[in-house]
């Protein structure tokens, strides 16, 4: 009887079944592990309440053609121009914005 208690105790603890603990947080922790994802992101693209940042790119123009062959005889051409154009990005904090400015020149 002992060594069959004993053997019982020892197989109890070889148990292949796995019990995995697995976290279910409530609908409003979820809400709240969104909100701080999504503030992360927000203030990573835009800052911290006090910096501010600027880029200014200015562009005379740009043109650029693709050529593809249709066959022996004839080819296929695509072809894109762009006016000259200036672009401002602007970010800054207090309240936290990321501004896009696009205007021909």
């Amino acid at each position: 009887p002992f060594r069959r208690q004993l053997m019982l105790f020892l197989e109890r603890g070889q148990s292949t079944m796995a019990s995995d603990l697995i976290r279910r947080p409530s609908p409003v922790a979820m809400d709240k592990i969104l909100m701080n994802k999504l503030q992360k992101k927000v203030e990573l693209m835009v800052g911290k309440s006090d910096t501010l940042g600027t880029v200014d790119i200015e562009l005379d123009g740009m043109r650029a053609r693709l050529v593809d062959h249709y066959n022996t005889a004839k080819a296929l051409c695509k072809e894109v121009g762009l006016a000259p154009m200036a672009v401002r990005l602007l970010r800054h904090g207090c309240p936290q914005a990321f501004q896009v400015q696009v205007r021909r020149r």
